[in-house]
């Protein structure tokens, strides 16, 4: 039969004291956890801050480029789907050209 252990002072103290150890390991990972989805939300805003700066300028850039007339020397029109319609592909490959041109200068 086993023996029965009685809890001395000592080991009551020693399991107090592992309880306590337990307790601030638990609110430094729930600080840490909170930190982190701080963290996340804020990294979150500035993604989505940045995709819209980068799209307002890929707008204003492509504006640029149509007042600049480019789209009518190489013959797109506004309104053209130029992913889907086969007859743009030449004229975007003849405008990339162009501003690979410009690019060189």
């Amino acid at each position: 039969m086993p023996e029965l252990r009685f809890w001395n002072r000592k080991d009551l103290q020693r399991l107090k004291n592992l309880q306590t150890q337990v307790r601030r390991i638990n609110q430094q990972l729930n600080y840490v956890q909170h930190r982190k989805t701080q963290i996340m939300k804020t990294q979150k805003t500035r993604n989505i801050d940045f995709r819209r700066a980068r799209t307002r300028t890929l707008i204003a850039l492509g504006g640029l480029v149509e007042k600049s007339g480019l789209t009518d020397l190489v013959g797109i029109e506004l309104g053209q789907d130029l992913q889907k319609d086969e007859k743009c592909f030449e004229n975007i490959a003849l405008l990339f050209g162009a501003l690979l041109e410009l690019k060189c200068y």
